[in-house]
């Protein structure tokens, strides 16, 4: 356990530094995928028409963290 609490930060350090150097969006996803376990999103009003609000959504991260 102590293990993965020393690694944690530095791996995402990592992964922040790496990520625009990457040239694929296959790599970056391999490289996301390494701290993020999963990713949902929640839209309410359906964006039919002309002037909705693309951006109206709720977007849940769920990062790989160790519990401590």
């Amino acid at each position: 356990m102590q293990n993965e609490k020393d690694t944690a930060i530095p791996k995402l350090e990592n992964v922040i530094d790496l990520y625009d150097k990457l040239e694929t969006v296959e790599n970056k996803n391999i490289l996301l995928k390494s701290i993020i376990a999963k990713v949902t999103y929640l839209k309410t009003e359906k964006a039919i028409k002309k002037d909705s609000d693309p951006s109206n959504f709720e977007l849940h991260i769920y990062p790989k963290i160790p519990k401590y």
